[in-house]
């Protein structure tokens, strides 16, 4: 968003200017996803610490409703109308959400629903597309060939400058193959490069741990399962799928009280499907989100299967004034205009 849009923005979702367009959204609530935040001394980057007080502050000043998670679940269980409400959501467990993200929440009184990867807080595992990250940083010399979806991929050293973007490229490329092919890859770029990560991320990557998520519970901050390892889990067998969900919630509940609402890695409606709806069922768990972009209704939760376990959430933007503009009703007006909505 350029300068003078955004200086627009911010004039046209303050109040009183802001209020005019809340009748789009009086039906409707808002769950954001967040997942990294920058962290300049370890070179992590993501969300802007600055950006996020100055959306908080807002919030405040203006009054709008931000509920946990689990409550905004309930008032529309209930069938209440949202009237705006706003909730926040985490995926992973990152440790420069402990470090950088939760003390802002904390400072604005926000609740946040954290979704952790149990065998990552573990550290039995990395994440693993910055297992992907980590190989090909260390990718100097001539190019290697892996077999991936059918066809050989190339794979060149990249420079600096577009090293992000081409692993993700590949990342996502990863995730549209079966599970054990995306492993297998994994493991050939590993023996084409000659190297192996250390059994446990480094801090650049590394996660929270269960002492962290202990002292933060009083403070705010809810936790759910988010799997054991990651993976796509439409992309496994049956009983893997099974496995990866149960040591996900089971983990979970042994360290802390946990939240009953799960959080579908990759999160869009390729990523799972019936059968894991019938899983968190059989575990007890009342509802679970998915990354579909949109607003949540009250269909989401009462309506027809999957409800409520594919809650919408809205990927948190760059901007406070871009946030701004889904939480006012602002953008959902320009999608109706674009014919999106």
């Amino acid at each position: 968003m350029s300068g003078l849009k955004e200086q627009v923005a911010r004039w046209l979702t303050s109040r009183p200017i802001g209020t005019a367009f809340q009748w789009a959204v009086r039906h409707r609530a808002v769950v954001f996803m967040l997942h990294r935040f920058a962290d300049p001394e370890l070179g992590v980057g993501g969300h802007d610490p600055a950006i996020l007080r100055a959306f908080f502050a807002q919030l405040r000043r203006e009054r709008y409703r931000i509920l946990a998670l689990d409550e905004l679940i309930d008032e529309l269980r209930g069938q209440a109308l949202p009237r705006g409400a706003i909730a926040f959501t985490v995926d992973d467990g990152y440790a420069d959400f402990a470090r950088v993200g939760a003390p802002i929440f904390i400072e604005f009184d926000v609740p946040v629903t954290v979704f952790v990867v149990t065998g990552f807080i573990d550290r039995r595992t990395w994440l693993w597309w910055d297992r992907v990250d980590w190989l090909l940083e260390r990718h100097l010399g001539d190019p290697i060939e892996v077999e991936l979806g059918g066809r050989t991929e190339r794979i060149a050293p990249f420079p600096p400058r577009e090293r992000m973007y081409r692993v993700t490229d590949l990342v996502e490329h990863l995730k549209e193959v079966p599970d054990r092919e995306r492993r297998r890859v994994i493991e050939d770029i590993e023996r084409a490069l000659n190297t192996t990560p250390p059994s446990e991320p480094p801090a650049r990557y590394g996660p929270m741990t269960w002492d962290q998520i202990r002292s933060l519970r009083p403070r705010g901050m809810s936790f759910g399962p988010h799997t054991d390892s990651h993976p796509v889990l439409s992309r496994l067998e049956a009983a893997e799928s099974q496995r990866e969900i149960a040591a996900s919630v089971e983990r979970l509940r042994v360290e802390i009280p946990s939240l009953p609402i799960f959080a579908y890695p990759n999160g869009d409606s390729g990523s799972f499907g019936p059968r894991e709806v019938a899983t968190l069922r059989s575990l007890g768990l009342a509802a679970a989100v998915s990354t579909s972009q949109r607003y949540v209704t009250t269909g989401d939760v009462n309506g027809d299967e999957p409800a409520p376990f594919a809650i919408p959430r809205m990927a948190f933007p760059k901007t406070a004034a871009a946030a701004m503009q889904i939480v006012c009703g602002l953008e959902l007006i320009k999608q109706r205009i674009r014919g999106e909505a």
